[in-house]
């Protein structure tokens, strides 16, 4: 049996009443609270000053006690609207990431046998939402993001596996599209579990990946959550079991638990 958690960690800040306003104590209390053999990580910083230029994905690694990880830039400046960003195009695996880089990372306490990433194209299209400055709350016409999907294979008791973690995009027909590009780099993996922030409905999950099984749990908001982001789900010879949501220090979704292990 391996143990998978899923957690989109807003870059550190905290959104539950067990935060602090230091977003590096944030990582670090979540690390702590963290009881899983692989993490997929969202919203990720690496030497950004918005979060005092710490490398996020190995201070949640090493406070975990995680042996192996890996870190998956998409960008490099400042997400956001009226914010310049280029985008990271990179398949190198051993890439030493610029300052000013978010993206997404995974951390696995089992030994990695291989990493590697699929870039995923984001849209050009912007989205109305609601975004909170210095108290107030406005209406804003959101851009969208390059993505990234990335993957470890690893050495499970019933054989090599591929996790993928990986952030859709907001945009519902570019994250249907990012899911299959997604399923269509799977197709040479016959056991894998995709867990992460996926953007889109139970439906569209269960279509695109095309699976029977799949556990609806609400994710979103962490503090008064309503509908489901973030997924568990795996290949057919795999059972995932033993779902749950808790709430950590950073982010602003619930985490997303659960075993994995061989169906019978």
């Amino acid at each position: 049996m391996i143990r998978v958690t899923t957690s989109n960690l807003t870059h550190g800040i905290g959104f539950s009443p067990q935060s602090d306003s230091i977003q590096a104590n944030n990582l670090v209390a979540t690390a702590q609270q963290i009881d899983a053999d692989i993490w997929g990580i969202q919203e990720l910083d690496h030497d950004h000053p918005r979060s005092d230029h710490v490398d996020q994905l190995t201070l949640l690694q090493k406070t975990g006690g995680f042996s192996h990880g890996k870190y998956a830039a998409t960008l490099v400046g400042d997400p956001g609207p009226g914010r310049r960003w280029e985008t990271v195009t990179t398949t190198d695996m051993d890439s030493a990431w610029p300052s000013h880089a978010y993206g997404i990372g995974m951390v696995s306490r089992q030994p990695v046998v291989h990493w590697r990433r699929l870039n995923l194209a984001g849209s050009r299209l912007s989205l109305p939402m609601p975004v909170s400055f210095q108290g107030r709350t406005r209406v804003l016409p959101i851009p969208d993001e390059p993505r990234v999907a990335l993957a470890c294979d690893v050495e499970c008791d019933w054989g090599l596996t591929t996790f993928v973690t990986a952030h859709l995009s907001f945009i519902p027909p570019t994250a249907m599209r990012q899911l299959a590009a997604i399923r269509t780099w799977l197709s040479d993996c016959p056991t894998w579990v995709v867990l992460g922030d996926l953007n889109t409905s139970s439906r569209v999950v269960r279509r695109t990946l095309e699976v029977s099984e799949i556990h609806t749990v609400q994710t979103y908001p962490a503090m008064r959550p309503r509908t489901q982001l973030d997924y568990i789900v795996s290949s057919a010879n795999l059972h995932v079991t033993d779902v749950e949501t808790h709430f950590l220090p950073a982010g602003d979704h619930l985490a997303l638990s659960a075993n994995v292990s061989l169906a019978k």
